[in-house]
């Protein structure tokens, strides 16, 4: 079916977005897709999401097959495909980076693979670390506002409650500032 798609581009094509998404489109169908764009196209977005029997694999190939003038490629939807974690990470790189990943030895690609996915784990670690500190925040701004309500709502109890909770921030801010 695909293979009859392609035959309707035009050979001038320049831009194609093509939504591929729940259609069964499988590694095979992909290389067919690949090499049945045209060769002047410069700008390809494809969404195959819920496409879960393409794989890794079938990314390597499809990149192999892509038309030379091609400068520009989104490919969306792969996080519902049975791509890989790094795969994921891996095509928000630019389209000369993915060509020469898909050009590696296979050992190669997994290293490279298994950097982004070591990258990714970092940036959420620093995005855990960033809401954390972003609560802590939140917490002693509402504790510092709670201190400034009028006597009649706060009772001498929960004063010292809160100039303890505090207490407690400040000292954790100075543990961490070591």
């Amino acid at each position: 079916m695909i293979g009859l798609v392609t035959k309707g581009f035009p050979p001038n094509l320049l831009c194609l977005k093509l939504d591929l998404q729940h259609t069964e489109l499988t590694n095979e169908s992909l290389e067919i897709l690949a090499g049945g764009l045209p060769s002047q196209l410069a700008d390809l977005c494809l969404d195959v999401g819920g496409c879960s029997d393409i794989d890794d694999a079938g990314i390597v190939t499809f990149l192999k097959q892509l038309p030379e003038h091609l400068s520009k490629l989104s490919l969306l939807g792969l996080a519902r495909t049975g791509v890989t974690v790094g795969v994921v990470e891996l095509v928000k790189d630019p389209l000369e980076e993915l060509r020469s990943w898909a050009e590696m030895a296979p050992w190669d690609q997994k290293e490279v693979l298994l950097s982004k996915v070591a990258a990714q784990a970092g940036a959420n670690d620093s995005l855990e670390e960033s809401r954390a500190a972003q609560v802590e925040h939140n917490r002693r701004v509402a504790l510092e506002n709670m201190l400034m309500l009028p006597a009649t709502k706060l009772n001498e109890e929960l004063k010292q409650k809160i100039q303890a909770d505090l207490a407690a921030l400040q000292e954790n801010d100075a543990l961490h500032s070591v």
